[in-house]
């Protein structure tokens, strides 16, 4: 998900709601294969049926066989499939098939995004934004609660390769934004900065469900 964040806003996460006030651009990638198999097959009945397949496995097959399938590449609902980042990011599905051209829009991208978090690593990629617009603290506890109840079908080596090829834009976007992620967390220095807070998690958690118990 992208956002256009207000520095100045103290309250959480402000969505560009005052214009000519600086912003800051800031995109939060999770792992591909994970977002693009498991995660949606897993959890969305009406997925499954817009692919006709059962579960990720019978997916990974039909991704071998008949990947470049006109249906196998429409959007269900218009803008849910294939290469999702990609897409979410303004990305054409007609390129994304040529590294080159991705390649070409990962650096346009690059220079456009303040900050790209990582949704596996939160905590750090908090820290960053935190740090990114002069915050508090408190303003970024966050909560999981959309956290899996079960976890997803394991994919095999095999598997995972078939899927990371299909979704070749979306993978050749997260490892790259990966790697700037690490080169920032190492020069900033701001994993000194998230043990120092590291303490805190706990007890702002528990004053988040406090505070969600009594909306």
């Amino acid at each position: 998900a992208a956002a256009a964040i207000d520095e100045n806003e103290t309250s959480g996460w402000g969505l560009g709601q005052h214009v000519g006030k600086p912003q800051a651009v800031v995109f939060e990638l999770a792992d591909p294969i994970d977002t693009g198999g498991n995660a949606t097959l897993t959890f969305q009945l009406d997925f499954k049926k817009y692919y006709r397949v059962a579960n990720i496995h019978d997916f990974v097959t039909k991704v071998k066989t008949m990947g470049d399938a006109p249906y196998m590449n429409r959007r269900w609902l218009g803008f849910v499939g294939r290469n999702q980042m990609a897409w979410d990011m303004g990305l054409s599905p007609s390129i994304c098939n040529n590294m080159h051209l991705v390649d070409r829009e990962i650096e346009r991208l690059d220079n456009e995004f303040d900050l790209v978090m990582i949704a596996s690593r939160m905590d750090e990629s908090l820290i960053l934004l935190r740090d990114l617009l002069h915050w508090p603290t408190e303003n970024i506890i966050h909560l999981n609660l959309n956290r899996r109840r079960e976890p997803s079908p394991p994919l095999s080596n095999e598997e995972h390769q078939i899927l990371y090829e299909w979704l070749a834009a979306d993978a050749r976007i997260y490892d790259y934004f990966s790697k700037r992620f690490e080169e920032r967390i190492t020069t900033a220095n701001n994993l000194k900065s998230h043990r120092r807070c590291e303490h805190l998690w706990p007890t702002l958690q528990i004053l988040a469900v406090i505070a969600l118990l009594l909306m």
